[in-house]
């Protein structure tokens, strides 16, 4: 699976549902407006499931593919990626 990295200016609880709703059991929120997600897709494909597109109202989203990571963070969030990068 790949994983993405979905980064927004401004959090949206709308976005927050769409992703717990669209990717279930397959979605990590980081920190407010920061989530991660897995899916067999591209990132044009994520952001067209999330309905990220001209007329939706939605501004500064980006969704981003992760090939490779490093950081501090806890190790939920670590577990997480690794079991998801590694499947």
């Amino acid at each position: 699976m790949t994983v993405f990295a979905i980064v927004e200016d401004y959090p949206s609880p709308k976005l927050a549902e769409t992703i717990r709703r669209i990717f279930p059991g397959e979605h990590l929120r980081v920190s407010d407006g920061h989530w991660l997600v897995s899916a067999k897709k591209t990132a044009q494909e994520v952001s067209a499931d999330l309905g990220l597109d001209k007329g939706s109202g939605y501004r500064g989203i980006m969704v981003l593919a992760v090939s490779a990571y490093f950081g501090l963070h806890s190790s939920d969030t670590w577990d997480w990626f690794k079991s998801r990068m590694e499947s």
